[in-house]
């Protein structure tokens, strides 16, 4: 029996946590002045699919950029 698994895969793209709270508040409409960061100067967490992985090695490719898949959830809320 095939036991089936979901994956949440992103966009491939790796993406600092920041710039993700920016895209997120440009897409709510709430501005990112709103936004409060509490790292240092030294820390940048990002958020990535490893290049090597299998799906890149199988030949997946993004088909959704961080912007269309937050304004596509976005619009799922509404």
């Amino acid at each position: 029996e095939y036991e089936q698994e979901i994956f949440e895969i992103g966009t491939g793209i790796t993406t600092s946590v920041i710039d993700f709270c920016k895209k997120v508040s440009l897409v709510y409409g709430i501005g990112d002045s709103n936004l409060i960061y509490n790292l240092h100067e030294s820390e940048h967490p990002v958020i990535k699919c490893d290049q090597k992985s299998k799906l890149f090695q199988l030949g997946w490719t993004p088909k959704f950029t961080v912007i269309e898949g937050l304004k596509d959830y976005k619009n799922a809320q509404d």
